[in-house]
């Protein structure tokens, strides 16, 4: 038994091991993809990351104990992914709002993770209608585009607070490594977030480097975040 467990284990290993070089090496086709402005090489490198995780996830984990706020997170990372790399301005913005939903989802996991009691489910369901109706109103009002999409900013700007501050007022319920883990993910988004905002709004996407860097800021908060959540199950209950 002792054999057979350590060659089980051994295996493990083999296939993270090649799942973690083949994520790296997708992130890293990304950055270089971003740098030459070869946004069709950027799209399909970007797409791959989310189902890498989930083969991760299924393929070496016990994927049943793993929350469903952490599978609503990866479904919106990917549907925002999708929409913003293959549709046009008014899809592109729909996915802007699935990355918004996404933060939203990580927020109710920590808040989970303090009390498996409360009521993130309202939360994420009220704040999703927001960020639906929102959406509506660019696809339906396109004469209001302008106030609707500072809205969607303003209304992103704060999700990600909220993830923040979800993350640090249950830090004293949360083991001491995962903790770790996602509090570098969080800083690593908002950093990716900041040079988007800074990108876009006022230097017009004129540095492929910046495009770069916020590639590689999501790649780690992807990688990290999703670590700390599979570490965290081997130390607590954390599914609903």
């Amino acid at each position: 038994m002792p054999r057979l467990r350590e060659r089980r284990t051994k295996r493990n290993d083999n296939k993270n091991a090649i799942l973690f070089i083949i994520f790296w090496l997708a992130v890293s086709v990304e950055c270089v993809a971003l740098f030459n402005r070869n946004y069709t090489v950027y799209g399909f490198s970007r797409i791959f990351l989310v189902p890498i995780i989930l083969v991760r996830i299924f393929w070496l984990s016990n994927a049943r104990k793993l929350s469903v706020y952490v599978y609503l997170f990866l479904l919106f990372s990917l549907l925002a992914d999708s929409f913003t790399i293959f549709g046009n301005e008014k899809i592109a913005t729909l996915g802007l709002s699935f990355f918004t939903i996404s933060y939203l989802s990580i927020a109710c996991y920590f808040l989970q993770l303090r009390d498996n009691h409360n009521k993130g489910h309202l939360i994420f369901l009220i704040s999703a209608i927001v960020v639906a109706s929102l959406c509506s109103l660019w696809f339906y009002s396109p004469e209001i585009h302008k106030q609707t999409f500072y809205s969607q900013i303003a209304l992103h700007s704060l999700l990600l607070c909220f993830m923040v501050y979800s993350l640090l007022v249950s830090n004293p319920k949360i083991p001491a490594k995962p903790f770790g883990l996602f509090l570098i993910a969080s800083l690593f988004i908002v950093l990716g977030n900041i040079l988007y905002a800074v990108d876009a709004l006022y230097l017009h996407w004129r540095y492929a480097v910046i495009e770069s860097i916020i590639g590689l800021c999501n790649g780690f908060y992807l990688f990290l975040l999703t670590k700390g959540a599979l570490g965290s199950i081997k130390k607590m209950r954390d599914c609903l």
